[in-house]
């Protein structure tokens, strides 16, 4: 069981740390109505972002291997009021991750631990930072592309830096709320979270992005 819960734990760190710490990298040239389509899909994807706020869901999520194996399942509990954020995982094993803007503290009670990240905005968006309202290079950094069911809108995220660490990223919407995000990476693996329950513009109590830890945590500066 304890190895089982560290792989858990490694899995699930190391992608929510990924999405905000890993650069988009730089831009590279597109064909002239490639683009323009482009612009267009972001747009649309842009007007969604801009609404997405004062947000609380239920989600899960399940990581698979290339071979379609699944890695991790778990699920929790979300607050979005920008800047701030707060994810926290119920099952299998308790995880707490709070971002500010600045840093992103990630807890696990069982460990008595948390890890400390600095959010570099320099880096440029990540799926993330990208939900944070961070929209300003969206069309730069990404080819967007959109197609249509109803009022399902299906975003495709893909970098134009062939050095990007992440393959693409799929956001879906039913009207304005967030059904699913997804995200592939080079190797593969794909991490896929679907959410419920969602509520936009909603006030969110302070205390929900404010993590006190009790006497004796470790802290550790990732």
């Amino acid at each position: 069981m304890a190895v089982e819960k560290s792989l858990f734990l490694t899995v699930n760190k190391f992608w929510l740390s990924w999405l905000v710490i890993l650069a988009a990298g730089a831009v590279i040239a597109s064909e002239e109505p490639q683009a323009e389509a482009d612009n267009l899909a972001s747009a649309g994807l842009i007007a969604l972002i801009d609404a997405f706020d004062g947000v609380s869901a239920r989600f899960v999520q399940t990581v698979v291997d290339a071979s379609l194996q699944t890695l991790e399942e778990s699920s929790g509990r979300l607050a979005l009021q920008r800047p701030k954020f707060r994810w926290q995982v119920d099952m299998p094993f308790a995880q707490l991750i709070v971002a500010d803007g600045a840093q992103m503290q990630i807890y696990d009670p069982d460990l008595v631990q948390v890890t400390v990240h600095d959010i570099d905005q320099r880096l440029g968006p990540t799926p993330l930072t990208i939900l944070l309202g961070d929209t300003g290079t969206l069309a730069a950094e990404f080819a967007v592309s959109l197609t249509v069911e109803g009022t399902r809108q299906n975003f495709i995220l893909r970098p134009r830096s062939e050095s990007a660490l992440f393959l693409q990223v799929e956001l879906v919407f039913q009207g304005q709320l967030l059904e699913a995000l997804s995200i592939w990476d080079g190797a593969g693996q794909l991490t896929r979270i679907q959410f419920s329950e969602m509520q936009l513009d909603q006030p969110i109590d302070a205390e929900q992005f404010e993590l006190t830890l009790p006497a004796g945590t470790d802290v550790i500066r990732g």
